[in-house]
């Protein structure tokens, strides 16, 4: 086994990946502007779903008055139409 043998070993090692034990100041500033925006969008996320919701309840008794009207005035047009029959 000669040189040449050797060369393709030594190629393939310099290519294999490689960690260093330092950590460099821009890789963790960046980390923590991500951590940071990905905070703020779950917070606007929350607070868009706490304003729906609330429409939704303001929706839903706002069915139920409607609701109860319409069968106040079923009951008033039934009562005429009973007293016209006469």
């Amino acid at each position: 086994m000669g040189p040449a043998m050797t060369e393709p070993l030594a190629e393939r090692r310099a290519e294999r990946w490689h960690l260093k034990k330092e950590i460099q100041l821009t890789h963790v500033i960046s980390t923590l502007i991500l951590v940071g925006a990905v905070l703020a969008y779950v917070s606007k996320i929350e607070q868009r779903l706490t304003i729906v919701e609330t429409q939704l309840m303001a929706q839903r008794d706002a069915t139920v008055l409607q609701r109860a009207q319409l069968e106040r005035m079923d009951a008033k047009l039934d009562r005429l139409i009973e007293r016209g029959s006469k």
